[in-house]
């Protein structure tokens, strides 16, 4: 069985741990990039990372009567476990959710040489 993946950045004072961003990214690499690009604005109080689709409506929607909801959604669309198309989809398509800002992202690979470039950088 797997284990949870879910990593919260440090607790928003003011909104008593709140998640006000939710990056849901499957690959390690873009989400450190992500989520280190976030702490250099400022705004790794407020950041939940989860890895999967299933993961990310779950945090979105349990409990089912009031779910907590992020103020911006950062979401791969290449997700392996469930398609991030399919994750947009069902945000979308409920009430409570609809109108939670997005941005969706897509890993381009220009080469492979360009790619160990940039997990060098990470490194």
């Amino acid at each position: 069985m797997e284990s949870k993946s879910r990593e919260k950045l440090s607790a928003s004072p003011a909104g008593k741990g709140a998640t006000e961003i939710l990056l849901i990214e499957d690959n390690p690499l873009d989400a450190e990039l992500t989520l280190q690009a976030l702490r250099d604005a400022g705004f790794s109080h407020i950041v939940e990372h989860v890895k999967d689709g299933e993961e990310a409506l779950e945090v979105i929607f349990e409990p089912k009567t009031s779910p907590v909801l992020p103020k911006l959604i950062l979401l791969d669309l290449n997700l392996g476990k469930m398609g991030g198309l399919h994750v947009l989809r069902t945000l979308k398509s409920d009430e409570r959710t609809k109108g939670i800002p997005g941005s969706g992202t897509e890993r381009v690979k220009a080469s492979h040489r360009s790619d160990r470039k940039l997990q060098a950088r990470c490194q």
